[in-house]
């Protein structure tokens, strides 16, 4: 349907498949004393599908693992998906984001610990994920940029220690400074979020913020933010009821190396935040760090698995600045040396807690 509405939409099919044979020594990743061995063999045919088109933009990848473990004579099949779109459905004004993704999780820290599904541990299971978030965003000529954006998404999961679907609805509205502003740029935002689910009372959040930043140097620039922010979560620590600050700065040396950090104030204690980029002619690096409050529901929705080009894109700047060949230089890379379409991040535990 969309690929009838967009015209010269250019759409790329890919099938895939993978085999492989893994020994393991301890297949349930029992105690010292209780392993047991087993061979198992996977395969995992997939396809993956991209559409880029005037207002339009498609990515999705998946794949359908058949497991059999010889020894144990077990097995399955696991269902494994990610996929992103954005269309304009009103030009430069009227904008939709949606995603979905099906993957396997572990359950609990206190549990077995693994990042495939060769191992049986009694400590995974499927979630999914759904978003669609539709936006209006204008230029109010060269002053300033305003978006409101609205937020529907649901994660589930197949069995994780109760852990039941939850619903969230979210409100975002940000206006920030337009192009005449050079050396000091500014934002306001507001964002309020419902969050339900079967298992806890519904939780509802609150945050505004106000924040600068100043050019000092063509490379150097100190950035600030106050705020205030509020939350019915329960917790036995501070309220989370209270005005916020950080202060940092950025340095931008090169087109290719950036390092920012800032160190702030919230109701649970210090904060700080911490980001390194830097790439070099075959290499690209970075490393960060940040706290923050969240939950399961958020931390699913984050990409549980990404698209490998955006590992490899970063290590052909330098050499292929055109963006079209290098799309298809790192298309090569990846045929050429048999790597997945997709990397899974799994997610550290499933709670219905609210974590910092």
């Amino acid at each position: 349907m969309f690929a009838g509405t967009a015209g010269a939409a250019k759409w790329d099919i890919v099938p895939t498949l993978s085999s492989d044979v893994t020994y393991t020594d301890n297949v349930r990743l029992a105690p010292a004393g209780s392993e047991t061995s087993d061979w198992v063999t996977q395969v995992t045919p997939g396809i993956s599908v991209s559409g880029t088109g005037a207002g339009l933009r498609v990515s999705a990848v998946y794949g359908a693992q058949f497991i059999d473990r010889a020894r144990s004579n077990s097995g399955g099949v696991s269902h494994q998906f990610s996929g992103t779109g954005n269309a304009e459905l009103v030009r430069q004004l009227l904008f939709v984001d949606a995603s979905a993704s099906v993957g396997q999780q572990n359950i609990s820290l206190l549990g077995p610990q693994t990042n495939n599904n060769i191992n049986v541990t009694g400590n995974r299971t499927t979630v999914r994920t759904f978003l669609v978030s539709p936006y209006l965003r204008r230029s109010f000529g060269q002053s300033a940029q305003g978006e409101l954006r609205l937020t529907h998404s649901a994660v589930g999961t197949d069995s994780a220690g109760g852990l039941s679907t939850s619903r969230a609805n979210r409100v975002n509205l940000q206006l920030s400074s337009g192009p005449a502003f050079k050396l000091y740029t500014w934002s306001v935002a507001y964002s309020t979020e419902n969050l339900d689910s079967a298992q806890q009372p519904g939780v509802s959040s609150e945050k505004f913020t106000a924040g600068g930043r100043r050019l000092i140097t063509s490379q150097v620039a100190l950035t600030s933010s106050v705020g205030y922010e509020k939350s019915d979560f329960a917790t036995t620590g501070p309220a989370p009821n209270k005005t916020f600050w950080n202060a940092g700065f950025e340095w931008t040396p090169t087109p290719r190396t950036r390092l920012a950090a800032s160190v702030g104030k919230r109701y649970f204690g210090n904060s700080r935040t911490f980001d390194f980029s830097h790439r070099t002619r075959l290499t690209a690096w970075s490393a960060g760090y940040s706290e923050d409050v969240t939950t399961t529901h958020a931390q699913a929705l984050v990409p549980s698995s990404f698209a490998t080009t955006s590992i490899i894109d970063p290590l052909f700047q330098s050499s292929i600045p055109d963006p079209v060949a290098r799309q298809q230089a790192v298309r090569d890379f990846i045929a050429l040396n048999a790597l997945p379409p997709s990397l899974t991040v799994p997610l550290n535990v499933l709670t219905t807690q609210t974590i910092l």
